[in-house]
């Protein structure tokens, strides 16, 4: 890819690309080192994309990828990473989710491309449609995506058993 495309890109989506590594991670040194690598990884990649909203939708996944990364990083060192995440209050737009190491244990499960359609849609208060266009899905598979993450944590909240 070529330099003035990666700057143009770069002028584009930096911005959403870092509110989701903010978002995740809550530290905005952290955040602006998963940018950098989310930049260095389009800068690597051998193909275009066929239009800007293909572009964001990747830079998004590869991000979101790039942070949970980061997560089993620490995990390894340390076990209260995503604990410290959660003390923060990062639960509050999960009103069917009360109970934070079942979302925990569900977030943890999903495939990142999942993971990303739920911290799209609750935490940054994305749309359906917009969850879906990001994520390259249809609003229909991303409204079960939102119902199934919600109908197994309920599912674990009320049986008491871990999802």
């Amino acid at each position: 890819m070529k330099a003035a495309e990666v700057q143009r890109l770069y002028e584009l989506f930096a911005h959403r690309v870092y509110l989701r590594c903010l978002r995740l991670l809550g530290d905005d040194g952290d955040a602006m080192e998963q940018v950098q690598e989310t930049w260095l990884a389009l800068m690597h990649r051998p193909f275009p994309f066929l239009s800007d909203s293909a572009v964001l939708a990747w830079l998004l996944r590869v991000a979101t990828n790039k942070t949970f990364n980061e997560f089993r990083r620490r995990s390894y060192r340390r076990h209260g990473a995503l604990d410290d995440w959660l003390e923060a209050g990062a639960l509050d737009p999960f009103p069917d989710v009360e109970n934070e190491m079942v979302f925990r244990k569900l977030l943890d499960e999903l495939p990142p491309d999942r993971a990303s359609v739920i911290i799209g849609y609750f935490l940054e208060g994305r749309t359906i449609a917009e969850a879906a266009k990001e994520s390259g899905r249809s609003e229909p598979t991303v409204r079960r995506i939102i119902h199934g993450f919600l109908a197994r944590g309920r599912t674990a909240r009320e049986g008491g058993q871990q999802p």
